[in-house]
C-alpha cells in the first residue's frame, strides 16, 4: 500500500511516479526510457505521414477525393505530392487539437 500511495500522491504525476518506482529512482534509467518513448512516438508519426501521403496520393490519382485533380499534382522539383502532404498536415493538426475543444468528440474518433 505504501507504493500505491506514492504512485497516486507522489511529487509528480502518476506516470512520473510509476517510472520512479519501476526504475528504483535511478534518474539515468528514467531519462533513457523517456528518450526511447519520445523517439518511438516521433518515428510512429513519421511513418504514419509517409504511409498516409502515399495512400492519399493514390486515392487522389484515382479520383476518390473532391478536387482530386488539384491534389494529385506533383511538385516539379521534388516529384512529391506536396498538396496531399500539406492536406494531411492540416488534418492531423486539427485532430491533434481536437481534445482542446471537446474531449467527447476526441473520444468518439479514437
Amino acid at each position: 500500500l505504501e507504493n500505491i500511495e506514492y504512485l497516486l500522491n507522489g511529487p509528480g504525476d502518476t506516470a512520473e511516479n510509476l517510472f520512479a518506482l519501476v526504475f528504483n529512482f535511478n534518474a539515468r534509467a528514467i531519462a533513457f526510457v523517456t528518450l526511447m518513448l519520445a523517439l518511438a512516438i516521433f518515428f510512429t508519426g513519421f511513418s504514419s505521414i509517409t504511409v498516409l501521403s502515399r495512400m492519399a496520393y493514390s486515392m487522389a490519382r484515382d479520383g476518390a477525393f473532391p478536387k482530386s485533380a488539384y491534389l494529385r499534382e506533383l511538385d516539379p522539383d521534388t516529384k512529391t505530392p506536396r498538396r496531399i502532404i500539406f492536406m494531411l498536415l492540416l488534418l492531423s493538426s486539427v485532430l491533434t487539437l481536437l481534445p482542446l475543444i471537446s474531449t467527447t468528440a476526441y473520444s468518439a474518433i479514437t
